[in-house]
């Protein structure tokens, strides 16, 4: 009868180290699994952000191609003034001497 007192302590003594043991290995899995989650959440939130950044870094780079269009367009047209004020010079008559001869004839038509 003793012997088996001895056993059944034993025996609850090994059941309650076991149960220690699960419950201590829950915890752990319990406390991984929120560290990865905050992880999770740290990552995402890094990749909304850096989403962001991405957006913000494209429309400032589509707004400068858009002004060096602009400025292209404005030196193209400027060169084609100037090209067609050559045009009018090899003529004879700059585009100067045209604006000049032309407030020259609304004056006389004033008087």
């Amino acid at each position: 009868m003793e012997r088996q007192r001895w056993k059944q302590e034993d025996a609850e003594a090994r059941l309650s180290v076991h149960n220690k043991e699960t419950q201590q290995r829950l915890l752990v899995v319990q406390r991984e699994r929120e560290a990865h989650e905050a992880f999770l959440r740290e990552y995402e939130a890094h990749v909304a952000d850096a989403t962001q950044q991405a957006v913000s870094l494209e429309a400032s780079i589509v707004a400068d191609q858009a002004n060096k269009l602009g400025a292209r367009t404005k030196l193209k047209e400027t060169k084609a003034f100037d090209l067609s004020g050559q045009m009018l010079a090899t003529s004879g008559q700059t585009l100067p001497t045209l604006d000049k001869s032309r407030s020259r004839q609304a004056a006389t038509r004033q008087s």
